[in-house]
């Protein structure tokens, strides 16, 4: 190997140890420092200790923002600590960086009893302050939450069904449809802060509400002749714009006013099964079963509030309560009727879902319906409107968030 093959080869040697070096010297903490009344301070002393080497690194605050950067620290657990003149020391402890890791201190200095003024910079009084005086504050810039938890809904034209059923034979009523309001929420957003107490995410839902096996009875002298057993289903897949808004900070613990804009992705199914007794005193056998299903979109929109309690430096977990409100209309699909005298054979109809009344001759009185079909027209119906699936309510949820 010739001198210039030698020197190209210890040249490219240093080139990758200095890469490698680089690479290992690349996470940061940056950050700002106020005093109590939220003015920004420079000459403030800043200076961070890794744990496992006790290297030390300092800087002096400096610039209107009163600012400090450290830009090439080795990946470990850092303690950072500032001292100014006339104010109480304070050290944030525990920050864990890794490679290519930013954590973003925002931390404010107690005066100490014999107040010596630091040179506070103008201009930053009326800031919002966005943490407790003395208390380091990591804003991270992304979030992945998971929850999920209970509601309690207005369910729409179902329950409406459900209340007026019993018109089909009032004088022999043994139990009456019992309404549909709980259900069940499951969520995954992915956020993004976009400024220090604004956070805006992503995400998607599903809600789901289910009343299985109501039934009704209808008797004649106590005897049953009649029974209806119904199976009612309504799931959204939401997807979900949200925005947080800070509002509240002390210690592990924050509060958050938030909104979101949801656009559904709706199903409502609902299955009927009458039975009736051939003879008096007999067995109930079924005699007609009754499918529809529909679908539909629509937008929607929810208003409440979100806690969190820190569990570690990167987990914590969150509490949300807030409304929705979420009535949607339109759905479209069909209706399967099977018959006890022709099991094999089915009736399919498409439409739109309907909630109308109706008058039946045979009962000589209006009855009400919840049907997918073509639009009920006539002499004989009224009331007639798009049937209404409605998703609004209140909703408690719980889950984690992970923030980094």
């Amino acid at each position: 190997m010739g001198t210039a093959e030698k020197l190209a080869l210890a040249f490219s040697l240093l080139l990758l140890a200095a890469l490698a070096a680089g690479q290992a010297m690349n996470a940061r903490i940056f950050g700002d420092v106020q005093d109590e009344d939220g003015n920004y301070l420079a000459g403030v002393s800043v200076t961070a200790v890794h744990v496992g080497s006790n290297a030390e690194t300092k800087v002096i605050t400096q610039g209107k923002g009163g600012s400090f950067r450290f830009l090439a620290l080795a990946p470990g657990t850092y303690q950072v600590s500032f001292d100014a003149d006339g104010y109480v020391p304070y050290v944030a402890a525990g920050i864990n960086l890794v490679a290519e890791q930013s954590v973003n201190l925002h931390v404010k200095l107690k005066r100490s009893a014999s107040f010596q003024a630091a040179p506070a910079l103008p201009g930053a009084a009326a800031a919002v302050a966005d943490a407790e005086a003395g208390e380091a504050w990591r804003q991270e810039r992304f979030s992945v939450s998971l929850g999920g938890g209970a509601n309690y809904m207005a369910a729409g034209d179902i329950n409406d069904y459900y209340s007026r059923f019993y018109r089909r034979d009032p004088g022999g009523v043994l139990n009456g449809l019992e309404s549909l309001n709980g259900g069940s929420e499951w969520s995954a957003d992915l956020g993004f802060r976009v400024l220090k107490r604004l956070e805006l995410g992503i995400g998607l839902g599903a809600i789901h509400g289910h009343r299985q096996g109501n039934d009704v009875t209808f008797a004649r002298q106590g005897v049953p002749q009649a029974e209806y057993v119904m199976d009612v289903k309504m799931k959204t897949f939401p997807l979900q714009l949200s925005g947080r808004y800070l509002l509240y900070r002390k210690g592990g613990f924050t509060f958050s006013s938030q909104a979101a804009l949801l656009y559904h992705f709706a199903s409502f199914t609902m299955t009927t099964d009458r039975l009736a007794g051939l003879q008096y005193h007999a067995p109930m056998l079924l005699q007609s079963r009754i499918r529809e299903h529909a679908t539909a979109r629509g937008l929607g929109a929810a208003l409440g509030g979100h806690g969190e309690v820190s569990l570690d430096g990167t987990v914590r977990f969150f509490i949300d309560l807030f409304a929705r409100f979420s009535p949607l209309r339109g759905f479209s699909g069909e209706r399967v009727v099977r018959l006890r005298s022709d099991p094999e054979e089915s009736v399919v109809t498409g439409g739109t879902l309907w909630f109308y009344e109706y008058y039946d001759a045979a009962a000589g009185r209006w009855l009400w319906d919840l049907s997918v079909g073509e639009k009920p027209t006539g002499p004989g119906v009224r009331h007639v409107s798009q049937g209404k699936v409605d998703f609004s309510g209140i909703v408690f949820r719980a889950g984690l968030v992970f923030r980094f």
